[in-house]
């Protein structure tokens, strides 16, 4: 299962690479992913499912379903630092006022879309439970805690990005004339 879950978040990472035509962006939407986990494992505990085929694949839809609350806000924020050209903490900021919304619409929307998986009886009853507890609580986390952190990852990533861009900038521009000085 581990091997399995690491290339989700590999392909997950490298199709947010694509999508952001950055390295550094994708960072502050994986590093939301911990959050859905530990509240999918913290739900399973509490409702003493334990871990089965069925709760690994809740892990995997997670991963790109808890990535989803990430993108709407990293890729607003990014969109209003480089096109309105306002601040890394005030790109943050607007994006997570203007993306609240949206966020929590379409997290609740899946909050509640798997409530009905939880509760379920009857044939195949228990699949749907493991599946749905993994949902039910990893997307409820990743919703709260998300709303909090992933603004803060991406300010820390986008700062981190730019000191390397300057300091790598700094060092490699240098003036044409200088090579032939010694000619």
């Amino acid at each position: 299962f581990l091997l399995v879950f690491m290339t989700a978040i590999v392909f997950g990472f490298l199709f947010l690479v694509a999508q952001y035509e950055s390295w550094s962006a994708p960072f502050a939407v994986m590093m939301s992913l911990p959050s859905a986990v530990l509240g999918a494992l913290i739900g399973l505990i509490i409702i003493y499912i334990p871990m089965s085929i069925y709760t690994q694949l809740g892990m995997l839809l997670l991963v790109g379903l808890a990535s989803k609350n990430a993108i709407l806000i990293v890729e607003f924020a990014k969109e209003q630092r480089e096109t309105n050209g306002l601040s890394i903490l005030d790109s943050a900021l607007t994006a997570c006022r203007e993306r609240f919304r949206s966020v929590l619409m379409t997290a609740f929307t899946c909050v509640l879309g798997v409530m009905p998986m939880l509760f379920a009886s009857g044939a195949g009853a228990e699949s749907r439970k493991h599946v749905g507890a993994v949902m039910f609580f990893g997307m409820l986390a990743a919703t709260i805690l998300g709303i909090f952190l992933i603004p803060g990852f991406f300010v820390m990533m986008q700062r981190l990005r730019e000191f390397l861009k300057n300091i790598l900038k700094n060092n490699y521009n240098y003036d044409e004339d200088e090579d032939y000085e010694d000619e």
